[in-house]
């Protein structure tokens, strides 16, 4: 059903798009490889949704849109960032690929 469900997604929306099965912890795994943390999830463990969360992401919304984000957290990251972890989303983030082409060329 699933498959027959993303034929009528746009070819842009389709290419991005992975549907993730099993429990709630099993796809918050799955999430996290693509640099998706559980944490920004209105979700607790067992699925139902938690309202506290929503509030803590509104918060934080309100907090970067005020330019008062802390220094340690990155909601988006930009090209230039540098991504670490498991994952191809990772490894092939532009700033991720620029800092490894730039390491390679000062190794040779």
């Amino acid at each position: 059903l699933v498959p027959l469900l993303t034929k009528f997604f746009p070819d842009n929306v389709r290419v991005r798009t992975k549907i993730h099965y099993g429990s709630n912890i099993e796809c918050g795994y799955s999430l996290q490889t693509f640099g998706i943390d559980r944490s920004v999830l209105p979700l607790d463990d067992d699925g139902e949704l938690c309202t506290d969360h929503i509030h803590t992401w509104i918060t934080q919304l309100q907090r970067t849109e005020q330019h008062d984000w802390p220094s340690n957290a990155i909601a988006l990251p930009r090209e230039t960032d540098i991504l670490m972890g498991r994952g191809m989303s990772k490894q092939s983030h532009p700033g991720t690929v620029q800092m490894m082409q730039y390491l390679q060329s000062r190794s040779t």
